[in-house]
């Protein structure tokens, strides 16, 4: 009988050992994705447009969050894949996109001489840069939204991550 109890012990050992991130990464998508949703909306707060209406694009990228678990290790990330790429403005923009600056710096605005701003592009200058427009049309300049979310990583969210974790092992260990 005291052999089952170690097998059984050890066998619960093994799966926190091997598996605990596997089984908290859902609980913690949600606290990157309330982490995302808090930097968003401070960045959005930070500046009001008074040349353009905000589509709130930005905040398709809620939709992007995933954590994945290996072993004892979290991996978290937030993509632009659920966003749209950007629409033209005072005539400059072509298709579904608009101007962004050349390598050299310069605009143009005649077709075929330009960079798209796409969705990948448009989230690296905001999430990335916290910057609101770009190149001649920046009109501000926000903390990039990333830092705070990496503060609540590097934290675990505040010991919230450490709480989850601690609930399941003795979840496992109670079984």
């Amino acid at each position: 009988m005291a052999k089952n109890i170690y097998a059984d012990f050890k066998k619960k050992l093994d799966r926190i050992e091997n598996h605990i991130a596997e089984e908290v990464a859902p609980q913690a998508n949600e606290l990157l994705k309330e982490s995302v949703r808090y930097s968003l909306i401070d960045w959005y707060n930070d500046y009001t447009p008074q040349s353009y209406e905000r589509t709130y694009n930005f905040m398709k990228i809620l939709d992007s969050t995933k954590t994945r678990g290996k072993g004892n290790v979290l991996h978290f990330s937030v993509d632009s894949g659920a966003m749209d790429n950007y629409i033209g403005w005072a005539g400059y923009g072509w298709e579904n996109t608009y101007d962004a600056p050349r390598e050299d710096g310069k605009y143009s605005n005649q077709k075929g001489n330009h960079q798209k701003l796409n969705a990948s592009l448009a989230f690296d200058y905001m999430f990335m840069d916290g910057e609101h427009g770009h190149g001649k049309w920046m009109m501000h300049q926000s903390l990039p939204p990333y830092m705070y979310v990496e503060r609540d990583i590097e934290s675990g969210f505040g010991g919230r991550l450490d709480k989850i974790i601690n609930n399941r092992i003795d979840q496992i260990l109670r079984k």
